[in-house]
């Protein structure tokens, strides 16, 4: 995975950092690893339910039923390494077709701009509360996913200095 780790050096600058705990690198390894024992499951878009025909967020947003009028079930998945959501990248400015994602150089930006957005620019300053961002959308909303935030604290702890000069 010396590719990955290249890519991660060359993107971590990016992650806003500045008065928190967290450091980008194993970061960013550590949900690579959680969502697709990184990069070995990244090769095809995993399906979400709840964005396709019937589920929650279909049901209730215009918007998305005509998105996926354009580009069918791809809407509904969520692509790469780091295995980001495309409803969740076009909402952040993506306006490329969704199986784009699939690469991880374009899905390492919009990876980065989540973890920014969504997490630190609202209060995340420690990489638990990032990791709950990722996997539930929202670090302050009480839904933790205790599991998912365990197994990427392993993966950070003994990677916090494998993406460092």
């Amino acid at each position: 995975m010396e590719y990955l780790d290249e890519l991660i050096i060359e993107w971590q600058d990016k992650v806003r950092v500045e008065g928190t705990e967290i450091v980008p690198g194993p970061l960013l390894g550590a949900i690579a690893h959680c969502e697709s024992s990184y990069g070995f499951y990244s090769q095809s878009g995993r399906y979400e339910p709840a964005f396709g025909p019937g589920g929650m967020y279909y049901r209730s947003d215009a918007n998305l039923r005509k998105l996926y009028s354009i580009y069918g079930s791809f809407v509904s998945m969520s692509f790469g390494t780091w295995q980001i959501l495309y409803v969740t990248a076009r909402e952040l400015g993506y306006d490329q077709h969704p199986v784009e994602l699939m690469f991880d150089k374009v899905c390492i930006e919009w990876v980065i701009k989540y973890i920014n957005i969504r997490a630190i620019k609202k209060g995340a300053s420690a990489p638990e509360q990032v990791f709950d961002a990722y996997n539930s959308g929202n670090h302050l909303d009480g839904n933790i996913p205790h599991s998912y935030i365990s197994k990427a604290m392993c993966f950070y702890r003994e990677n916090i200095t494998r993406y460092t000069d």
